[in-house]
């Protein structure tokens, strides 16, 4: 296990089939941009309920569009 920590406007690759977990420390705002290649994808833990191989589509919407909510309040 590695810990790495970022300043403001840092960016970190993660290679494809490495474990990994993000974690804010403060309040933030983390981009994830990933290719469409979602084979390698396996969600071992998820604070939004996600889990398996790959994206799901359907709640990752209803989770962004409920993010884009509590930001406008």
């Amino acid at each position: 296990m590695q810990e790495i920590i970022l300043s403001p406007g840092d960016k970190f690759d993660i290679h494809p089939y490495t474990i990994h977990r993000v974690e804010g420390l403060e309040d933030s705002i983390i981009f994830e941009v990933s290719t469409p290649e979602l084979d390698d994808v396996v969600k071992l833990h998820d604070d939004y309920g996600r889990s398996g191989k790959g994206n799901n589509e359907i709640l990752d919407k209803k989770l962004s569009s409920l993010q884009a909510s509590d930001s406008q309040k």
